[in-house]
């Protein structure tokens, strides 16, 4: 194989390994605080209405009987891509390789109904 090809196909191996990853809550990857507010509505969404938006959450109980559901996810950008020549130029310009996290966090009162919830979209 020749020196060319072989870093052509090396380049090519380092740009598909830039592709961002997700970890967390994939239901509130794409949420923004608008959609947050018309999904949740306070004194009215119960626990069963939030568990078929998001699904599964980290809980939080209280002796008080409340509960905090918490739903997080956070977009990664594979840093390798940054030690490509002009590829890595590019994404440094842009400021394309920072992490995007989101966070919602949900406060149940005892009987199950949504008391008031949290969304952060950036920096947590």
């Amino acid at each position: 194989m020749s020196a060319v090809r072989l870093i052509v196909l090396g380049a090519a191996a380092l740009t598909m390994t830039a592709c961002a990853s997700s970890t967390g809550n994939g239901a509130i990857k794409t949420l923004s605080p608008a959609e947050a507010q018309t999904s949740l509505e306070i004194g009215k969404s119960t626990e069963a209405d939030v568990k078929n938006l998001f699904g599964e959450a980290k809980v939080r109980k209280f002796d008080s009987g409340y509960e905090v559901w918490v739903y997080q996810n956070t977009e990664r950008v594979n840093r390798a891509i940054l030690f490509v020549p002009v590829v890595g130029l590019a994404y440094r310009a842009f400021d394309q390789f920072s992490d995007n996290p989101k966070e919602l966090e949900i406060l149940f009162d005892p009987s199950g109904v949504v008391k008031k919830y949290a969304f952060k979209d950036g920096a947590i």
